[in-house]
């Protein structure tokens, strides 16, 4: 097989494994450089193999055939280690306000803010009002946390196999 065409196989099997990537994220764990990743990306897009979107700034690779659209809309979420990590507790806990993300995920306020914003403007997270406490919930924690499974060897980190552990034995 000429090399460009493994080159490619390569680049498409890594998209398929982990639906969602960015440039970047490809470039790095293929170790291409720019224009040889764009031009194969290039390729690929036009024999309709894979597809592109903007999304949350960057520009995200998805197999052509991926199976599920909800995972679509997942994906770019999942991508992010903090927005990761908030649905995770979220769902582990069946959701939380502000103070308990705060110390469960170590973060600061404004950090948690913009990433729930973010989560929330993607429909991914609703609040909820319970007196004078706002809560947030994940909205479809099935779906998601399906998607997590699915793609847990993507993450590589020891939250996802530990949310994996606590999914598995509820």
């Amino acid at each position: 097989m000429p090399r460009d065409l493994l080159k490619r196989k390569e680049i498409y099997e890594t998209i398929e494994k982990n639906p969602g990537m960015h440039f970047r994220e490809l470039q790095r764990r293929l170790n291409l450089n720019v224009g040889e990743l764009q031009y194969h990306l290039d390729v690929l897009e036009k024999e309709q193999l894979i597809v592109s979107r903007e999304e949350m700034g960057y520009r995200r690779y998805y197999p052509r055939a991926l199976e599920n659209p909800s995972e679509k809309k997942y994906l770019p979420f999942l991508r992010q280690p903090i927005a990761r990590r908030i649905l995770i507790s979220l769902i582990e806990n069946g959701g939380g306000n502000m103070e308990t993300l705060e110390r469960d995920l170590g973060l600061k306020k404004t950090t948690l803010n913009y990433h729930l914003k973010k989560l929330l403007s993607g429909n991914l997270v609703i609040k909820v009002e319970e007196g004078r406490n706002i809560i947030y919930r994940v909205v479809d924690e099935e779906e998601i946390a399906r998607t997590i499974i699915k793609y847990r060897n993507s993450f590589q980190d020891t939250i996802v196999e530990r949310f994996i552990d606590f999914w598995e034995r509820s």
